[in-house]
């Protein structure tokens, strides 16, 4: 039996924000590299969304969250077994102003 596969376009959100250790986002977005894992976090203490899921690299830099109208299905897919692979991601840089974001493929597994 073939696995199961779900595929998401993520944008990553909140990276204009700082983290709750005043820490910043944007500055971690600028230190990412082709060569660093994007990895998920669940926060289901999030005060703002139950279904929380930080994105994160390295050393637990997070650059972001999964949007809020995708991340109840994402940690659903996640508490029934689902792994994920994220295999490559792109910055997005806006045209207006000093904005940086993060994008990605997120393909959730069920073995």
């Amino acid at each position: 039996m073939e696995n199961e596969r779900k595929v998401f376009l993520i944008y990553v959100a909140g990276s204009r924000y700082e983290n709750s250790d005043g820490s910043s986002r944007i500055k971690y977005l600028l230190g990412l590299t082709n060569s660093d894992k994007l990895k998920l976090i669940r926060e289901p203490d999030n005060p703002f969304d139950q279904y929380a899921i930080k994105v994160v690299y390295g050393n637990n830099f997070q650059i972001g969250y999964i949007p809020m109208e995708k991340s109840k299905i994402i940690t659903e897919y996640l508490t029934q077994g689902y792994k994920y692979e994220i295999p490559k991601f792109s910055i997005i840089r806006a045209d207006i102003g000093y904005r940086l974001s993060c994008e990605f493929k997120l393909i959730m597994i069920k073995e």
